[in-house]
């Protein structure tokens, strides 16, 4: 008796518990993962494509794009934890990668190298250890623990944009960079060893060796090479944590813990950094966890009857922001003649925001994604 195969044709809903689980592949098209699979959605025509999950592994814990957008990297919980590397073009599975010298069952975060060839993944509890595979060849390059105190957590770890060489992991009382040589990763002189350690929730870079942190506190905090460059500290009438940071061409925009956005502009005082607005994204006090940035360079026109909402803003790419602390939904195909409502467990609405270019009048303004358009992540 011959068996029917079952085919995906729309998943609902996003995990968003993985480290930055959105990524833009182009201007039209997202990636995020949902349940045991991970989506391309195509935010004009509003389909998916599919990466499917590794047999045997029990959830995604982590998700990367490659500089040049070719390849995604999904890492999966099991015995030893595995990454899974898809060719985005094909969407056929690379090649599949095992830390055998790390006794966590999952990675927290992982990141390609700015030339693609590298891969790297922050292994979580008990031993937090980083480790580096030229992954094509699944070629072991180097390893590391990157927590050595039993309070200390690691939540991400990532390349210099301009270095293959030069990596930043931050996390619980954890802010380390390191220097590839010779197959070994050698500590580089930290810059806030004379500090009181903070917990770092996230972290960007701006430059070759310029990097902001941002804190559970609220603080932000700049590192260039071994130096702590500046730190804007939390006003009284913030928001409690930095849940996450982008840089764009012109300053930075933060996430924070209230549902708000922050931008921040470049200055040449020695703050660095100006607060220019902050954009509430939702009204209940919801994390926005993640960042996604795609450069589109000019102002999207509004769809025919869209009401953009404009405000000036700074310079920059297009921000989506992600946000919410409940298991959402995902992106609904809009339905013609009824108004879209969130379709997450305990309510919340998406947030869908742009912070763009200067449009063709010259005017900046930031608006609304047309309806069904929308990415959420829990």
């Amino acid at each position: 008796m011959a068996t029917a195969a079952l085919i995906h044709r729309h998943v609902f809903g996003i995990k968003g518990d993985v480290r930055d689980p959105v990524a833009f592949l182009d201007e039209q098209t997202v990636l995020y993962p949902a349940g045991h699979n991970t989506v391309l959605y195509n935010l004009e025509n509003r389909t998916q494509r599919f990466l499917p999950g590794t047999e045997k592994t029990e959830e995604i814990t982590a998700i990367a794009v490659s500089p040049n957008k070719k390849f995604a990297a999904v890492a999966e919980k099991s015995d030893k934890g595995t990454i899974a590397v898809f060719d985005l073009h094909s969407l056929k599975r690379r090649r599949l990668l095992t830390a055998t010298d790390s006794l966590s069952k999952e990675f927290v975060s992982i990141a390609f190298s700015p030339d693609s060839k590298q891969l790297m993944a922050q292994g979580g509890a008990p031993d937090w250890t980083l480790t580096i595979w030229t992954w094509e060849k699944a070629k072991f390059v180097a390893s590391i623990k990157t927590a050595t105190t039993p309070n200390s957590i690691v939540c991400q770890c990532s390349f210099s944009p301009k270095d293959n060489n030069l990596i930043c992991v931050t996390g619980n009382a954890v802010f380390k960079q390191f220097k590839l040589v010779d197959s070994s990763l050698k500590p580089l002189p930290n810059a806030l060893n004379k500090r009181e350690q903070q917990n770092y929730l996230c972290h960007t870079w701006l430059a070759e060796e310029r990097v902001v942190l941002g804190t559970d506190t609220g603080d932000i905090l700049v590192i260039e090479g071994n130096e702590l460059k500046a730190f804007l500290p939390r006003a009284p009438t913030d928001s409690n944590s930095i849940e996450s940071v982008v840089g764009f061409s012109k300053g930075l925009v933060t996430g924070s813990d209230d549902g708000s956005i922050a931008i921040y502009e470049r200055t040449e005082d020695k703050d660095l950094f100006r607060r220019a607005r902050v954009l509430r994204v939702d009204p209940a006090a919801v994390k926005v966890r993640c960042l996604a940035l795609s450069h589109t360079g000019e102002l999207s026109r509004p769809r025919r009857g869209q009401s953009p909402l404009s405000r000036p803003v700074p310079h920059g790419g297009a921000a989506r922001v992600l946000h919410g602390e409940q298991p959402a939904a995902g992106p609904v195909p809009h339905q013609r003649g009824r108004r879209e409502r969130d379709r997450r467990p305990g309510g919340g609405r998406p947030a869908r925001v742009r912070l763009p270019l200067e449009s063709r009048d010259g005017r900046r303004h930031v608006h609304p994604q047309a309806p069904g358009c929308d990415v959420r992540a829990g």
